[in-house]
């Protein structure tokens, strides 16, 4: 018997849930879902990007080879929780209208990521690689700082959309 975890908040239950646990009864016998409490987005995504710009900056002044592996491998892990994160409260907290677009902007900054590793080039370049990597993670902790800022700012319910989106 095959069977599939279908975890989440369900705070609401909406259509695209029920969707997919029915498209997923197709290929599995068995759906357990797993209802969870739900998590304060804003601070795993704060935590995530604060542990991975302090980890990238020990890195920066990491003498050791091993120490420096260990601290890439937590930089990695941390900037990919925060990825994951983010995209998940981009999608809960934007409203269904405009969802699309939102999540286009979203892959458009990201595709400037070589950009960024363009002007870290030049900074390796100019000041050497440790000082560079240890501005960029500091630039990195402000970027993270900002965006939570802006997110409680612009995170706060909007009366009229919430009525043409529940409409």
């Amino acid at each position: 018997m095959n069977t599939a975890l279908y975890p989440g908040t369900f705070d609401p239950m909406t259509y695209g849930h029920m969707d997919l646990a029915t498209r997923a009864l197709k290929i599995f016998d068995r759906i357990v879902v797993a209802i969870g409490e739900n998590v304060a987005h804003q601070k795993l995504e704060l935590i995530f990007g604060l542990v991975a710009a302090a980890a990238l900056t020990a890195f920066a002044l990491s003498p050791w080879f091993g120490l420096s592996i260990f601290l890439v491998s937590i930089t990695a892990f941390a900037t990919t929780g925060y990825m994951v994160v983010n995209m998940t409260v981009v999608q809960v907290m934007t409203p269904d209208y405009i969802r699309g677009r939102v999540v286009s902007v979203r892959f458009l900054v990201i595709g400037l990521m070589p950009f960024g590793a363009l002007s870290m080039g030049f900074g390796a370049e100019a000041l050497g690689a440790p000082i560079a990597v240890a501005i960029i993670a500091g630039v990195g902790a402000v970027g993270f700082a900002l965006v939570q800022i802006a997110s409680r700012i612009f995170s706060k319910p909007d009366a009229e959309h919430a009525v043409q989106s529940d409409a």
